[in-house]
């Protein structure tokens, strides 16, 4: 499966043109992906503020797979709210250090769209002539390969 690989210079940056992304594909839902070592009692804290915007729980792939035997995993998955103000991502921020990603998917498959890895402040999405016209157009840089030290 081809993907689009698009380097960032910060989280601010990332989330940013993540929004900008999100709006563009029309995706609607995100979920927030936990480093394994996060107990479940702190992301249910963290996770407070977008309750709001809950859809449900569903079977999710991950961007980042920490049990190679576990390839699907039930997770919460969120409304994209208010996508144009991009305010749901201001929560984001309490969460620095404590994600390795927000996946955004499309519907009810289980397949990830759209993910920022928060850590490597890198997009990557998965590839499609629209995203990649959009990106030229906007003079957004990107490359069709993973970084050198990936």
């Amino acid at each position: 499966m081809k993907k689009i690989y698009i380097k960032t210079n910060s989280s601010k940056q990332q989330l940013d043109l993540v929004c900008k992304i999100v709006l563009f594909l029309g995706l609607k839902y995100f979920t927030i992906w936990f480093y394994p070592e996060v107990k479940k009692k702190k992301r249910k804290k963290l996770l407070t503020p977008f309750e709001n915007s809950l859809y449900g729980k569903m079977m999710l792939k991950p961007i980042t797979v920490y049990d190679e035997k576990q390839t699907l995993k039930k997770v919460k998955l969120f409304k994209v709210d208010n996508i144009e103000k991009c305010t749901f991502y201001q929560n984001l921020k309490a969460l620095k250090g404590k994600i390795d990603s927000i996946c955004f998917y499309n519907g009810k498959k289980p397949q990830w769209r759209l993910c920022g890895i928060m850590h490597e402040n890198i997009i990557i999405a998965k590839y499609s002539k629209k995203l990649e016209k959009y990106l030229i157009r906007e003079k957004i840089e990107y490359d069709k390969s993973p970084p050198d030290w990936w």
